[in-house]
């Protein structure tokens, strides 16, 4: 209302450890300057790895930017596998999928939506070691 603090404007991102598709459009990027390196192929066991190693480094620069001022309203749920654009699919994986911690995405989300305050938001999710691997093909 009128008078009272602004809304509470929050940024969150849902990433698989090792998306495929996430993997192969960071290669695309690196390859722009060679086209005989045109992609044309799933991404190798070591492009998913690289991917994964940037991908968490960028996660981590992204939340340290939007600490401080922005009150660090910046959160993560980086899960397992190497699934891409989950939206798509069923309703019984946003119930049942489950990062390291436990916490089925519906209810992080669910969460992160009902905050009012920054206080409230919950904390970012990171699958771990050997845990990221799990439903990722990997060969």
């Amino acid at each position: 209302g009128a008078g009272g603090p602004p809304p509470l404007r929050v940024f969150g991102q849902l990433n698989g450890a090792y998306d495929w598709n996430q993997a192969f459009f960071y290669y695309v990027q690196l390859e722009l300057d060679d086209p005989q390196r045109a992609r044309i192929a799933r991404p190798s066991l070591v492009e998913k790895r690289a991917w994964h190693a940037r991908a968490r480094a960028l996660l981590d620069e992204i939340a340290n930017a939007t600490d401080g001022d922005a009150g660090g309203l910046f959160r993560e749920y980086f899960t397992r596998g190497d699934d891409h654009c989950y939206v798509g699919e069923s309703w019984r994986y946003f119930h049942t999928r489950a990062n390291a911690t436990g916490i089925p995405f519906v209810e992080w989300l669910g969460a992160l939506v009902a905050a009012d305050t920054a206080a409230q938001l919950p904390p970012s999710v990171r699958c771990a070691g050997d845990q990221c691997a799990i439903g990722a093909d990997l060969s």
